[in-house]
């Protein structure tokens, strides 16, 4: 956790998904603040990791398509949506860093796909 706070990886939080009943409109905006912060951060690691960067843009089309479907998804269901203004706060890797920042990102990003499987299935229950 120290190292993440060092090099600037904010946690995701998506409390209101895990909420009994599910509050879908807050869960789905915890959701989409998420994937923006996430997009942001493989922009950046798109920069670092060029040997892989057909794989990172592969990844940044998923998080923008399952973006895509839940705000289509909230239009019709009538949720609100709230737009969160791009996130000013970038990761600070430096070049030994950003191997290892971009790893954390990447082990962090798909712990909180699994949540937000989890999630979806316990909001559509």
């Amino acid at each position: 956790m120290a190292i993440e706070k060092l090099l600037g990886i904010q946690q995701v939080n998506i409390s209101h998904c895990q909420q009994d009943p599910c509050d879908m409109e807050s869960c789905f905006n915890q959701i989409q603040a998420g994937l923006q912060t996430y997009s942001g951060y493989l922009s950046h690691i798109h920069q670092i990791l060029t040997t892989y960067s057909d794989k990172v843009l592969s990844v940044q089309l998923d998080i923008s398509n399952l973006s895509h479907n839940i705000q289509q998804q909230m239009e019709e269901s009538s949720l609100t949506s709230v737009v969160y203004p791009q996130a000013e706060n970038e990761p600070r890797f430096v070049e030994v860093q950003g191997e290892i920042g971009s790893y954390l990102v990447l082990c962090k990003l798909q712990k909180f796909m699994d949540m937000i499987f989890r999630a979806l299935r316990h909001c559509s229950t």
